[in-house]
Formats: C-alpha cells, structure tokens, sequence
C-alpha cells in the first residue's frame, strides 16, 4: 500500500481550520443591547401624524443621548446649548416585554418619562407618548424618531 505524502492533504487541513474559526456569533442582540449601542440624536417628530420637526429648537435636535448598563443614561447638550439645558442624567428601564421604556427624564416638552416603543432596532429608536404640548387644549401623541451617531 502506498502512503500519501503529508502534503497532498494541507489544503484541507487549512479549509477545515478556516470553517471552524470563522465560525459568526449566531446571537441576535437583545433590545438592551440595541438601545445601549451608542448615542441617539433626534431625526424626526410629529404630533398626531403632523411633522413638527421643523419647530423643534436646533438646541435640541442636536442633544445626544445615551443609555448605559445597570439602568444609566444622560443627554448631553452638544454644539447648541439650549437655555435652560436639557442636558441631564436619568435612569431608564425597558418594562412590559420590551414595549415600554420608562425614563426618570422627560425627552418631549410636555410629556412624561414613559414612552411606547415603536421601533428598536440597531440604528433606529422611535419612541411614542401623549404628550399636553403648548397651545393643544388636549394630549397630542408625540412621535419621536432617533438614530445612532
């Protein structure tokens, strides 16, 4: 019986290796890890389907703001800083199966803390409220889109 030089089998040697090291991390990212992946800054709003975007003050639309591990977040103020800031520190949660993220902080003048979670995907957050905005004798539902830097 002839023996087969070593060689003759290197090439898949090295297929085989390469398979199994570039084996790609199969886990989808939790809703967790997609909110705390980076800065979010405001692209869009709209009060009961009416784009407001445009009346949104430039101090705002470009706040950044960030959700951390163990329930931390801030919003920093960026090149326009409002008066008074909007910049601040807050706790947050994700509740209710992910559909829920209650906030210490408000992001919608007039809203609260408490939003529906329209979207949450790796670059967008679109988050919804109702919301007693100036002059609306009634509450408006205020949608909110955001996007990662």
């Amino acid at each position: 019986m002839r023996k087969l030089p070593i060689l003759q089998f290197l090439p898949t040697l090295f297929l085989l290796i390469l398979l199994v090291g570039c084996k790609k991390n199969s886990e989808p990212k939790t809703p967790e890890d997609m909110l705390k992946n980076g800065a979010w800054i405001l692209v869009s709003a709209s009060a009961n389907g009416t784009d407001v975007t445009s009346v949104i003050p430039d101090c705002v639309k470009d706040n950044e703001t960030t959700f951390q591990g163990a329930g931390i977040g801030f919003t920093l103020e960026k090149a326009n800083v409002c008066s008074p800031s909007y910049e601040t520190n807050f706790t947050w949660t994700l509740q209710n199966s992910n559909t829920t993220l209650s906030m210490s902080a408000t992001l919608i003048p007039g809203g609260s803390g408490v939003f529906t979670v329209v979207t949450l995907n790796e670059t967008n957050l679109v988050l919804s409220q109702e919301s007693s905005l100036i002059p609306s004798p009634t509450p408006v539902t205020v949608v909110a889109t955001f996007r990662h830097l």
